[in-house]
């Protein structure tokens, strides 16, 4: 796919780009059309503890068999897991993998959030990363901000509208 030219490596830096284009098109397509399912993770931890993080996580994807990729920003210790399944039962095992991911995340002194935030899927981790007062207190905030409870109703604290 590549070839060194005059330009250098520009040739094999637009070729690697229209294959991850053309995987992702196709991996898109192949999921509408339920052939395919994934479940994701995304974690981040200081830069000394990732390579423990990936190597932890490979390990307990390995074990159950599943195919898989994991993604790796090594500037801010980020990492996706991206766990595929076909069954209910493969379904069952990406998640508690991955609930295994992210309490290994915490542990290492990370966070169960990297770029997309908490929302309902990280809201049970919360207090296991930041503590119960730490909780309490940003949901005191929240109701001091948002006394109606109208933004993201029961979103983060699903047991009250704010």
């Amino acid at each position: 796919m590549s070839r060194t030219t005059s330009t250098g490596g520009s040739i094999r830096i637009l070729a690697g780009c229209l294959v991850r284009f053309f995987l992702r098109l196709c991996m898109s397509i192949v999921s509408r059309r339920n052939l395919m399912k994934w479940l994701d993770d995304d974690d981040s931890v200081p830069l000394s503890n990732l390579p423990r993080l990936i190597v932890e996580t490979r390990k307990d994807i390995e074990k159950v068999g599943l195919r898989s990729t994991i993604r790796v920003r090594l500037g801010d210790g980020n990492v996706l897991a991206v766990i595929q399944h076909t069954t209910d039962e493969e379904k069952g095992k990406a998640r508690r993998v991955l609930d295994r991911v992210v309490r290994r995340a915490i542990r290492l002194e990370g966070t169960c959030t990297g770029e997309h935030g908490v929302g309902s899927a990280k809201r049970s981790y919360l207090v296991d990363e930041l503590g119960e007062d730490t909780v309490r207190l940003m949901r005191t905030i929240k109701k001091a901000v948002d006394p109606k409870g109208l933004f993201d109703p029961g979103k983060l604290y699903p047991d009250s509208r704010s």
